[in-house]
């Protein structure tokens, strides 16, 4: 639990320090190509994140056979828990993109201040995202360098 909370702040102190970069520079462009793309984004990684899990799970079950004793529950529980919060994180996605055009909310509250933390959330869970990539991608080089030492 600790590691998630550490991980939403990283995410989100990025998230602030794009958001204040690209304010300062008087861009728009990361934003829109994130509001147009982050569903695309997220579904394609979630894709290939299945993809590796699908890699890895056949080769825990190939060490299951060829060792005495291995206690592969720890290595499926992590699976499962990396696809519920990829999940999550998709759902949260898609709230935030939402919230963009509620009118409801732009009734009640200052639009603008409010466009700023959603262009701060958006590129965090963009961020979180290029993270869940990367972490699969590790997975992935750990089973290629497993199979070149065997």
């Amino acid at each position: 639990m600790k590691d998630i909370i550490k991980n939403i702040f990283k995410f989100l102190i990025l998230g602030i320090t794009t958001v204040s970069i690209f304010n300062y520079i008087e861009s728009s462009y990361f934003v829109t190509y994130l509001k147009d793309n982050l569903l695309t984004i997220q579904l394609a990684t979630l894709a290939i994140n299945i993809s590796i899990i699908s890699l890895i799970i056949s080769k825990v079950q190939e060490l299951k056979q060829n060792r005495d004793y291995f206690d592969s529950r720890s290595i499926i529980v992590s699976l499962k828990e990396s696809l519920v919060e990829q999940l999550i994180i998709i759902i949260i996605g898609m709230f935030v993109l939402s919230m963009y055009d509620a009118k409801l909310i732009e009734a009640y509250l200052n639009v603008e201040k409010l466009k700023v933390v959603l262009d701060v959330l958006i590129i965090s869970i963009f961020y979180n995202t290029l993270q869940i990539l990367l972490d699969t991608g590790y997975g992935l080089f750990i089973i290629v360098d497993d199979n070149d030492v065997n």
